[in-house]
This record gives structure tokens, C-alpha cells and sequence, in this order.
């Protein structure tokens, strides 16, 4: 049995020949909706209406300010195949899914969906490095914050990984990482650990930092990531 250590907000699903130990490094606070994105949402005057989730955090958040019913004739997109299921799970509609799983991916295939009149919402992480409403899309576009993350605090985060013994750590943010690193006062990779990072993003920031990286997925998915681990990535 393989030992890995997940910093997500999120615990994983289970995968065959792991054990997998959940540490997460950022807590999701939910932020305030502006009040007119209920009525933007179900407004005639736009041709489409499409609504656009990252994350399962922010499917969760925002239906559970919103309604199932806000997004009823709302098309929605979804990055990832957790965060699609989630979408449907909470709303009964199945959502959309980019030809890449990934911020690039979406609004390439936003580009060749939408139209002038059509109302794009994409509901995002406060200080993500990337909004959908700077892509010039050719759509009336927003982006909403709907959480956002603050790091957590391990008051002997060293001590913890020595008893567990990980032989994997997995990133999925630059800020989750930033946090893991804060939390042991020193270097991230040590002899007795790999690094796995979700995408090439978080593995730019880590290695940007110093630290090495020994896997990235070919595509920016959790499950993967941990399948290829359990396979002896």
C-alpha cells in the first residue's frame, strides 16, 4: 500500500492501492453574490444564459446561496469530471464539459458556443490568477468571486508527515502549496517524500520556489493523478 498525502480542501475519492491521508492546507470561505445574478440569470433578454463552475467547492457554494432552480434553462459548464457530477447531483442537469479540462480548454470551447447576446456568469476563486471575463469572449461575460481560500494552520505539520511516513505529497494549488511550505518553516522536498502536482500551473509555482517536482498527469485531473501513483508513477 502506497501512503500519499492530499493538501486539498476536498478528500479524495478512494483509489485501489493507495492510502491516501487528507491534510489540507486551505479552508474555503464563501463570499456574498451580487444581488442582481439571480435575476441576470433567468433574464429573456439574453438569448443563452450560461453558468460556469472550476470547482466542486464552488458548485456547493453558490447552489447553496442560489437554488437548483436559478439555473433551470441555464447552460452550465463544468472543468473536471468531479465537478460536473457534483453540478448534477445538486441541480438534475447534466453539465457541459470543455474539449480540454482546463481554463484554456473552456473558453476555447466558450469561444465557439456563445454569441453577442448571450450572458456568460463564471463563478471563480477570490485571487485566481486567471478570470474569464478578461478572455474577450464574444458574450456579455462576469466573473464572480464566490470563495475564496485561507491558508491553515499545522502547529507541527513536520512532525505529522514523520509519523505518517507519506511516500507521495500532492499539490493542487500554487496556494495550497505556499501554505504546506509556511507550515514547516523550510524546504518542501526532503529524502523521504515525492511531489506530485495537479497541473502545470502548480508545478511552475513549485519549482519557481525552489522545490522539485517529480509528476505531473497529462491532463489536470485528481483522480488520474492518484491512479498513476497507485500504478507506480
Amino acid at each position: 500500500m502506497i501512503t500519499v498525502v492530499y493538501t486539498g480542501t476536498r478528500p479524495p475519492d478512494a483509489i485501489e492501492g493507495l492510502e491516501v491521508v487528507h491534510l489540507p492546507m486551505l479552508e474555503r470561505v464563501k463570499l456574498a453574490l451580487p444581488p442582481e445574478l439571480s435575476p441576470e440569470l433567468s433574464d429573456p433578454k439574453y438569448t443563452h444564459r450560461h453558468a460556469v463552475f472550476y470547482s466542486q467547492n464552488a458548485v456547493e457554494l453558490v447552489v447553496e446561496t442560489l437554488g437548483a432552480d436559478a439555473f433551470a434553462g441555464v447552460t452550465i459548464w463544468a472543468v473536471g469530471e468531479r465537478t460536473a457530477q457534483v453540478v448534477e447531483q445538486l441541480t438534475g442537469q447534466s453539465a457541459q464539459s470543455p474539449k480540454r479540462q482546463d481554463f484554456l480548454g473552456l473558453t476555447e470551447s466558450l469561444r465557439e458556443q456563445v454569441r453577442g447576446d448571450d450572458f456568460v456568469v463564471s463563478f471563480e476563486v477570490s485571487g485566481g490568477d486567471r478570470r474569464l471575463d478578461e478572455m474577450a469572449l464574444p458574450a456579455r461575460v462576469t466573473s464572480v468571486a464566490a470563495y475564496e481560500t485561507v491558508a491553515a494552520n499545522w502547529d507541527d505539520l513536520d512532525g505529522l508527515l514523520r509519523r505518517i511516513a507519506p511516500r507521495w505529497v500532492v499539490f493542487g494549488s500554487p496556494r495550497a502549496f505556499d501554505a504546506f511550505r509556511n507550515n514547516l518553516h523550510h524546504r518542501v522536498v526532503g529524502d523521504s517524500y515525492r511531489v506530485a502536482a495537479i497541473g502545470h500551473t502548480t508545478s511552475d509555482a513549485i519549482i519557481a520556489a525552489g522545490d522539485r517536482v517529480d509528476f505531473v498527469p497529462d491532463d489536470p485531473d485528481l483522480r488520474q493523478l492518484l491512479t498513476a501513483l497507485a500504478a507506480g508513477a
